[in-house]
């Protein structure tokens, strides 16, 4: 394992349904503070790190879904005896990504939570010029721009981030190639819960 990347520890198997937690991953920005890493990243030691108090689905059994449905499926999800699952937030699933650093949660890509216009540069400074696709299909797991832990199809899949100039459409990733976009809420999509703590 290098630099750089979000290591993952599969944790469990229960009611059919496989978790796992984000472990703390070294990233290469060197920090003093929490303020100087990027959004869902915190200081610890003198490097910028992901949070470790996160869990994820493997293996979601979904489907594709429209974003109304997708939040439904996250707020009745009980898993590992958990119930309080939910769609994750752009900067949250940008955690999945990996090797397109641009994309990743401290690349150059505006997008976040705090930012999710769809505007262009000069009216909006999130999906900007760095917001660029990586190469389709050449991700490290299979394919797929997530880590090799997770599961399920490589395609599209919401965020529960709002875009502020678009009504009715969310932000979306697509893992074949690390795209972030956004996405009209009645198209179907896939969905993979989060949930805040262990």
């Amino acid at each position: 394992m290098h630099r750089g990347f979000i290591v993952f520890l599969l944790v469990g198997f229960l009611s059919g349904c496989n978790i796992f937690l984000g472990n703390a991953g070294e990233k290469d920005t060197p920090c003093v503070v929490d303020t100087d890493c990027s959004e869902g990243l915190f200081c610890a030691g003198d490097r910028c790190q992901v949070a470790i108090d996160r869990m994820w689905q493997i293996s979601p059994d979904s489907g594709e879904m429209g974003h109304s449905e997708a939040n439904d499926y996250c707020d009745l999800l009980v898993c590992d005896g958990q119930d309080d699952w939910r769609l994750p937030s752009i900067s949250e699933l940008r955690g999945l990504i990996h090797e397109c650093p641009e994309m990743e949660p401290d690349g150059g890509c505006g997008v976040s939570d705090g930012c999710n216009s769809s505007l262009p540069p000069p009216e909006a400074e999130c999906l900007n010029g760095l917001c660029m696709n990586c190469e389709p299909n050449m991700g490290p797991d299979y394919g797929c721009y997530w880590p090799d832990e997770m599961d399920g199809d490589c395609h599209i899949y919401w965020s529960s981030t709002t875009v502020d100039d678009l009504a009715e459409n969310h932000w979306a990733i697509d893992f074949q190639d690390a795209g972030i976009f956004p996405q009209s809420d009645g198209n179907p999509h896939y969905v993979r819960c989060f949930r805040d703590g262990i």
